[in-house]
């Protein structure tokens, strides 16, 4: 698949581009049509870089009804519906389709239709082959803009912080156009390993000037909540009161990134950068400031418990010395 010329509006709508399919070596006559998708990448949890569909909004009889990769084998799932951007009959352009289906190789040209919507997190277009028994589960995708890595080390890393900061373990947007830079991560890390309040002190904010590009790419896809978000974090790890010890603590405004940081820089040096985006998305998720009716709710708990009879707590210890007993584990209720 090869795309040209393509061009998109402030208001994320196409403005010129054309596809060119180029079919497979085997089979191609068994093929039907081609089926066209905005897609976006994201880290699959073995490291990954995987293409997903993204719903283009369109509704017709004809839409398909795809299940997304993330519900295939989980069947008390909904399937997501996820329709196409259009659907392309293999020769039916052609003066005499009887004709032009029985030449193998041919390549087929399409334009975009201009107009339509990109969705926020669409960063490539897809297509895949379709027969009589339904639509291929892979995709042939590009990047709508800009070339794709040939290591794809910033994307993974940057779609994994997008992962990790998510409550839902989804990336809001795709890659887009900014990158993280190798030796600005080192720089940081390097600063970890001296051990000392004022080197861990510098690596945070090193940190948070490394992930600026991810603030920045959260603005452009219009994800304005999660951008809030993310930046109010990162402010939070540059300016924060720091606690530090050696191996054992590391707090921001009293909120532990401990275990985070110490999973990210396992990950790291694996060389898993896609798991090591998601611990540093997950490290920076820890410091979103919380919102008004949070700060309530958590005092409302905090209450709650401080006013928990004390027969419950006697409970509990009779629970914990029943279950040593070696006579079966034992339900405690409190009177």
């Amino acid at each position: 698949m090869v795309l040209e010329g393509f061009g998109m509006s402030a208001d994320r709508k196409v403005t010129a581009g054309r596809v060119t399919i180029f079919p497979p070596e085997l089979e191609e006559e068994q093929i039907v049509e081609y089926v066209m998708y905005w897609a976006k990448q994201e880290i699959s949890w073995s490291d990954e870089l995987v293409i997903q569909r993204v719903d283009s909004g369109f509704s017709s009889e004809d839409d398909a009804v795809t299940e997304s990769s993330t519900t295939n084998e989980a069947l008390w799932y909904t399937p997501e519906v996820i329709r196409p951007v259009v659907k392309i009959w293999r020769c039916k352009m052609a003066a005499n389709p009887f004709k032009a289906c029985s030449v193998r190789g041919m390549p087929l040209q399409v334009a975009i239709p201009t107009g339509i919507p990109v969705p926020e997190t669409a960063t490539h277009l897809g297509v895949t082959a379709a027969n009589e028994a339904g639509e291929n589960t892979r995709l042939t995708a590009v990047r709508l803009f800009g070339e794709e890595e040939q290591d794809g080390f910033s994307s993974k890393i940057l779609l994994g912080v997008l992962q990790g900061f998510s409550t839902m373990n989804r990336a809001e947007c795709g890659a887009g156009q900014h990158s993280l830079a190798l030796d600005d991560w080192k720089n940081a890390m390097d600063s970890m390993m001296k051990r000392n309040d004022a080197s861990m002190k510098e690596a945070l904010s090193l940190l948070s000037d490394w992930l600026e590009p991810v603030a920045l790419t959260l603005q452009d896809c219009g994800a304005s909540t999660s951008h809030r978000q993310f930046a109010a974090a990162l402010l939070r790890l540059r300016n924060g009161v720091m606690f530090y010890q050696p191996g054992q603590v590391l707090s921001i405004d009293k909120v532990s990134i401990f275990h985070w940081v110490n999973t990210a820089i396992a990950s790291f040096r694996r060389e898993e950068y896609g798991l090591f985006g998601r611990d540093v998305g997950n490290l920076v998720r820890q410091l979103v400031p919380l919102s008004p009716a949070q700060v309530q709710e958590q005092a409302d708990a905090t209450k709650l418990d401080s006013a928990a009879p004390e027969a419950t707590a006697d409970a509990e210890v009779e629970s914990v010395s029943s279950s040593s007993s070696g006579q079966g584990l034992k339900v405690a209720r409190a009177e």
